[in-house]
């Protein structure tokens, strides 16, 4: 029973080492074609905010959200997963339900944000994990939102010295 165990594992070895030297098996690393690297995005308040990444090699999932410690996202803050199979799952807090989408074709995810407030302002990150099969670690890349502009909104009285039959106006504008 030990020489068969040893056996099988010799064989598993060598084959790990065979695959190790050959270049090709090389080709199959994921990686980022691009990256933001911390860098900030800017969008104004109320509009979407597209987040793209390239990528290449043998992707599984890939996970977009809210950024927490060193390449990892917050406790329940995946935002959109997508799936090797092209399906998408989205999650993560309330504030961000129905604001969220992902979309991933050869060699590239995207992620929107729409309606953006100034509480979105923070640190977003993009995880690809390896497909199945790969013996790939996982990339990590992250982008900091820079929002602009916040809604200012006043009452506007017409006309000003009759307040009995004053026309009330409720306007809002960006600043």
């Amino acid at each position: 029973m030990r020489l068969v165990n040893s056996i099988q594992i010799s064989i598993q070895c060598c084959a790990f080492l065979i695959l190790l030297s050959f270049p090709e098996a090389a080709k199959g690393l994921i990686k980022f074609a691009s990256v933001y690297n911390g860098t900030a995005v800017k969008g104004l308040v109320g509009s979407s905010v597209n987040f793209s990444w390239g990528f290449s090699g043998n992707v599984g999932d890939i996970n977009w959200g809210l950024k927490g410690g060193i390449n990892n996202f917050i406790i329940n803050g995946k935002l959109v997963i997508l799936h090797a199979n092209g399906a998408s799952t989205l999650s993560g807090p309330l504030e961000y339900a129905g604001r969220v989408s992902g979309s991933r074709s050869s060699g590239q995810a995207i992620f929107t944000l729409s309606s953006i407030t100034k509480t979105y302002e923070r640190v977003y990150g993009c995880r690809l994990d390896p497909g199945i099969g790969s013996f790939d670690s996982t990339e990590f890349d992250f982008v900091r939102l820079v929002v602009e502009g916040e809604k200012i909104c006043f009452l506007v009285f017409y006309p000003p010295y009759r307040l009995c039959k004053a026309l009330v106006r409720f306007c809002c504008c960006l600043e």
